[in-house]
C-alpha cells in the first residue's frame, strides 16, 4: 500500500551501504488520511530548475531555531508541527528540498505519484552512541487537490542510527524521504514539515504540481528520473531501478542514468507490442555538445511496457549546467515526444 519510506541508497559506497544500511533504524507511524476540511494554504519555498522547491536553513547550520519548541512529542510539538503546516511562509531552520515523479497505473484513473524530499542533515543535531550518529526526526508530508481541497496526508517517526562515514555522505547528499500517493488527474500543492525532536527544529518547504488525465491514446512519459544511484539488488549488486532524488547537483566522478516509462505507443497487430525509438544529446550551457546517442529502438517487456534508461559517465564534464534533450518516437503511429532534463556538474571531490 501507499506510504512514506527513508532512502539511504549511496551505490558509490556500495559495500558500505550493504555493511552498514541495516543498522539505519526506521520507525514507521503511516498514517494515511482524507481531509478535505481546510485548504493548505500558499507557503514560501526556492524554485529548483529541476522543477521542485527548496528551503534552507536560515540561522546556520547546528544554530538553535528562534523560538524553536521543547523536544518531545506532546501536544505543544505536535500543535508546533501544525502551525508550521498552515503557515503561509517556509520554515527555514532545517534546509529541505521536494520534487514530485508522475507514473500511471494500467487500466486505472489514478496512478504512483511519488512526492521527493531531501533532508540536510547538518541542520539535524546527532548524538555519538556506540560509535554511530544518532539522531530523531518526526514529519508531516501532505498533498492537497487545489480544486477541491482534498488532502492526502502521511505521518511518520524516524530514528537515525548512522555510522560516521555515512553521515558524512549524506552530508552532501541530503538524506532522501519518498512518500507513494494514488492522485486522480488535477493539480495539487505539496508540502513537507519536519522536526528535529532533539532540538525542535523546524523546517519546511511547498511544491506544486500537475496530474495529467490518465489513459487515452497520445504519446506521453511518466516524469523521468535523473539519478547517479541505482539501488542495490538483494546480492547487493546494483540494480535495475533508479534511486529517486531531488538533487541535481553531480562530481565527475558519477555515471549519471536517466529512466522513464512511455504510454500510448501504437501496437502491432499480430503481437501487440509497440514498437518506439529514442535519441539523445547532452549539451553544455553554452550549446556545445558533450556526448550523444544514437537513435535505436527500444526494447520492450513482454507485456508491452516501454521503460528506457539511458547513462553515461561524467568523467569528461567540466562544471558547468547541462540539458539532457531525448528524442522519442512512435514508429507505427509516427508521434514524437522530445523531453528536456537540467542537471549541473560540481568541481572534483
Amino acid at each position: 500500500s501507499p506510504g512514506l519510506r527513508v532512502c539511504w541508497v549511496i551505490v558509490r559506497v556500495r559495500a558500505v551501504v550493504r555493511r552498514l544500511s541495516p543498522r539505519i533504524a526506521c520507525r514507521p507511524r503511516d498514517v494515511a488520511a482524507r481531509d478535505s476540511a481546510a485548504p493548505l494554504p500558499f507557503c514560501g519555498g526556492r524554485r529548483l530548475k529541476s522543477g521542485g522547491s527548496e528551503s534552507r536553513a536560515a540561522t546556520g547550520h547546528g544554530a538553535p531555531a528562534r523560538g524553536a519548541v521543547a523536544a518531545g512529542s506532546g501536544p505543544a510539538e505536535d500543535a508546533a508541527r501544525q502551525q508550521a503546516m498552515d503557515s503561509p511562509y517556509a520554515v527555514g531552520d532545517i534546509g529541505l528540498r521536494m520534487t514530485h515523479f508522475v507514473e500511471e497505473a494500467a487500466g486505472a484513473d489514478t496512478g504512483h505519484r511519488t512526492l521527493a524530499a531531501e533532508v540536510d542533515v547538518r541542520d539535524l543535531r546527532f548524538e555519538r552512541r556506540g560509535g554511530e550518529d544518532v539522531a530523531a526526526l518526526r514529519f508531516v508530508m501532505v498533498a492537497m487537490n487545489r480544486a477541491s481541497n482534498e488532502h492526502f496526508r502521511r505521518d511518520q517517526k524516524v530514528d537515525l542510527k548512522l555510522p560516521p562515514e555515512m553521515r558524512a555522505e549524506l552530508a552532501r547528499t541530503w538524506l532522501p524521504i519518498v512518500g507513494e500517493f494514488e492522485l486522480g488527474a488535477g493539480r495539487y500543492r505539496a508540502k513537507i514539515v519536519l522536526e528535529d525532536t532533539t532540538t525542535g527544529r523546524l523546517g519546511s518547504v511547498h511544491h506544486d504540481f500537475r496530474v495529467p488525465a490518465m489513459g487515452g491514446r497520445r504519446l506521453r512519459v511518466s516524469t523521468p528520473v535523473l539519478s547517479d544511484m541505482r539501488v542495490p539488488a538483494q546480492d547487493g549488486q546494483p540494480g535495475d531501478r533508479l534511486a529517486i532524488m531531488v538533487r541535481r547537483e553531480f562530481t565527475p566522478e558519477a555515471a549519471l542514468y536517466c529512466r522513464f516509462e512511455v504510454y500510448g505507443a501504437a501496437r502491432l497487430e499480430v503481437s501487440g507490442l509497440p514498437r518506439v525509438s529514442m535519441s539523445y544529446e547532452v549539451r553544455r550551457s553554452d550549446d556545445a555538445l558533450y556526448t550523444r546517442g544514437a537513435r535505436s529502438l527500444i526494447v520492450p517487456t513482454a507485456d508491452g511496457e516501454v521503460s528506457p534508461t539511458i547513462g553515461f559517465s561524467l568523467r569528461a564534464a567540466t562544471p558547468d549546467d547541462y540539458e539532457i534533450v531525448m528524442h522519442v518516437k512512435d514508429e507505427l503511429a509516427g508521434r514524437t515526444l522530445d523531453l528536456r532534463e537540467t542537471f549541473s556538474v560540481s568541481a572534483p571531490r
